[in-house]
């Protein structure tokens, strides 16, 4: 049994690391299989796990992608929320896992396939309307965790975020070589996406209805790109990472670059990068944009906005055109 209490007070980023018995280590096995408890803090919700966690339910890609990383898909039972295709290298491994929902799983989904540990990547999820507070799954014995982009600093790097649930994660499930090599691997991408471009770009995630458009604001990996590769990103004045605004909002900030999120992988009407460019040369608005006029378009796999470990592939792709045109 999972035994998690919610600790008032805690640090929202803070992680710590208690095993019975006194050590730091976060996963130590015997070699007749005994496991030492452990006691965990993530955003701040406290844990005392006493046995390997073995049924691991995801509710967003993003924490679907952490954990195939990881090489944690034996454990995995159930999935939800594919916002685009998985990496090719992981399609396999996705298709041997049930989904428990096309969107985020409910509270009865979950339930369903008894997991001990649930992770995503959004604070937003637990709650009573989608799958559960964590305080339930806290009185139920089932470990819950939560991306440390949701309770981190703005001080703070969202890759470095990234980074920590790698670490946490690792510690968490007996990965920590795993996490380790994942992280010194991105930390290296990121540091080759490293420049000073000076360039003004948007995040243009969706279009909808109405002339209205969802771009990527200060909270979120988008912002984390601007500012790795000397760029600004024209709406990171804005609270949410995504932000509804009217399409004349959008054509006013006047970028040098639109930076086009790719969903096509999800299949949905105005997914694609395509069809997104094909409302932005229509608009009566945004069709006279320098940007649109010069087709200064940069098109990233828009699954990588959503804080993981697909979230340098956006970052190089940036960083590359922008060192292509400088």
């Amino acid at each position: 049994m999972l035994k998690i209490k919610l600790t008032a007070g805690i640090c929202a980023a803070a992680f710590v690391l208690t095993a019975c018995g006194g050590t730091n280590s976060a996963t130590e096995t015997k070699a007749d299989g005994d496991f030492k408890p452990i006691t965990i803090e993530n955003c701040g919700f406290e844990m005392t796990i006493d046995k390997p966690i073995s049924r691991i339910a995801t509710l967003r890609q993003a924490g679907t992608e952490n954990l195939f990383a990881l090489d944690q898909q034996e454990k995995m039972i159930g999935t939800g929320s594919l916002r685009d295709a998985v990496l090719p290298k992981w399609q396999a491994d996705y298709e041997a896992i049930p989904v428990l929902s096309k969107t985020v799983p409910t509270n009865e989904q979950l339930r369903s396939v008894d997991p001990d540990f649930i992770v995503t990547t959004q604070e937003g999820s637990y709650t009573k309307q989608l799958s559960g507070t964590r305080e339930e799954w806290r009185d139920l014995g089932v470990a819950t965790f939560v991306s440390n982009t949701e309770c981190g600093t703005p001080e703070e790097s969202g890759f470095e975020l990234i980074f920590r649930d790698y670490e946490q994660l690792g510690k968490m499930l007996g990965a920590e070589k795993e996490a380790a090599a994942l992280i010194k691997e991105q930390r290296s991408m990121v540091e080759k996406g490293a420049m000073k471009s000076g360039k003004k770009l948007t995040f243009l995630f969706g279009t909808k209805d109405g002339g209205l458009v969802y771009v990527d604001g200060k909270k979120g990996i988008a912002n984390d790109i601007a500012n790795i590769t000397g760029s600004v990103n024209a709406f990171g004045n804005l609270p949410e990472t995504r932000n509804e605004i009217s399409m004349e909002a959008f054509a006013d900030a006047d970028p040098d670059y639109i930076v086009i999120a790719d969903l096509s992988g999800r299949g949905l009407p105005g997914d694609t990068a395509a069809e997104k460019i094909a409302v932005l040369e229509s608009h009566p608005a945004a069709k006279n944009m320098k940007a649109v006029r010069e087709k200064k378009y940069i098109v990233i796999p828009g699954v990588g906005l959503d804080a993981s470990v697909r979230s340098v592939e956006p970052l190089n792709i940036v960083a590359e055109q922008l060192k292509k045109d400088a």
